[in-house]
This record gives structure tokens, sequence and C-alpha cells, in this order.
């Protein structure tokens, strides 16, 4: 749970988008997926609950997902079971 609270800055840089701002936002939104997917290890959330949490959809979550934290949302919450 350290990564979600100091996490590496260059993750914020691979984000998509034209500006910093906008890089920013789309992070924090995933910060949410990230603090969902910890906060619920008994069982795998299905990628469209996770993104409508986000505001996004199924594809961009799982693209901008793996952008930033090198992994997929499905595959980073088994990473934290595992861990847990």
């Amino acid at each position: 749970l350290d990564l979600l609270l100091w996490p590496d800055a260059s993750a914020i840089s691979r984000c998509p988008g034209r500006t910093l701002e906008r890089r920013r936002h789309l992070f924090i939104r995933l910060q949410t997926a990230r603090r969902f997917l910890a906060g619920h290890l008994e069982h795998a959330p299905t990628l469209e609950s996770l993104s409508a949490l986000v505001s996004v959809t199924r594809c961009h979550l799982v693209r901008v997902y793996r952008a930033a934290f090198g992994v997929t949302p499905l595959d980073d919450h088994l990473r934290m079971r595992m861990a847990h």
C-alpha cells in the first residue's frame, strides 16, 4: 500500500494527456481504481465496475493502467492478493 501513497513520479508522466494537469487528473482516477482493488482483495471486481468507478471505458482503463503501472488492473489485483 506504500505505492498507493507515494507513487513513482514517472507514472504520472506515462499517463496520456496533452497537459500535465490532464495527466495528473487521469493518474488520480487510476489511483482511485488501485485503492478500490486494494480494498477488495477477497474477490476480483469486474472491469465494468472498475471502469465505471473511474468513468472511462474498459479498453481505455486497461490501456492507461498498464501505461502508468506496468500491469493490467486485474493482474495488479492478483499481485496484491498474493502479497497479502
